[in-house]
């Protein structure tokens, strides 16, 4: 995916709860997209999912980590506040899921719609 300015102004969220090698990948495709603005909540994930998380902070993703899992809605809220505090002022966040639900290709489209009508709410 070549990069492009539909990240511009816009944060990608994601929560996860023991996650496996999709979300690197995913984390991977959404930067080469051009998404700076990047996420993950660890959601109170097993230990053995230490090394995904390592791999995001050392490729400059924000990982903000919770002790023990509190859920989806709940995570979803610390990554707004991540966000708020880190990056202040933006248009519009999106998020998407750890597993690969998502496609980083339909995850950018959405970047695009947000950027273009920052008034509206997008849903994929």
């Amino acid at each position: 995916m070549k990069p492009s300015d539909s990240f511009r102004g816009i944060a990608t969220l994601i929560p996860a709860f023991n996650p496996d090698k999709r979300l690197l990948d995913l984390a991977r495709a959404l930067r080469e997209a051009g998404c700076k603005n990047l996420v993950v909540v660890n959601d109170g994930s097993d230990e053995k999912c230490r090394d995904i998380f390592d791999a995001l902070r050392n490729s400059n993703v924000t990982v903000v980590d919770h002790e023990h899992n509190q859920g989806k809605g709940a995570a979803l809220k610390t990554g707004f506040g991540a966000i708020t505090n880190q990056f202040g002022s933006l248009r519009g966040v999106l998020t998407a899921d750890a597993d690969g639900q998502h496609l980083p290709q339909d995850i950018a489209r959405l970047a695009a719609a947000a950027a273009d009508r920052p008034d509206a709410i997008h849903l994929g």
